[in-house]
């Protein structure tokens, strides 16, 4: 082989090794937004029924019993 092949060759490993790493790094991303966006939710839907508590206590009078 020679110097120049070398070259080329480790350079095309390098570049397989950086893409292998930017997809575990756009996964790993990518799973962190999702749990984001699910505890979002999470925490929405909960405000949402203690809303609605809140608006079934207060009855007739617009405050709390």
């Amino acid at each position: 082989m020679f110097h120049s092949e070398l070259m080329n060759a480790h350079a095309q490993n390098l570049t397989k090794e950086r893409l292998r790493e930017f997809e575990h790094l756009r996964a790993a991303r990518q799973a962190r937004a999702q749990e984001r966006a699910r505890r979002r939710e999470e925490r929405g839907r909960a405000r949402r029924a203690r809303s609605a508590d809140e608006e079934k206590r207060k009855g007739r009078f617009g405050r709390a019993a």
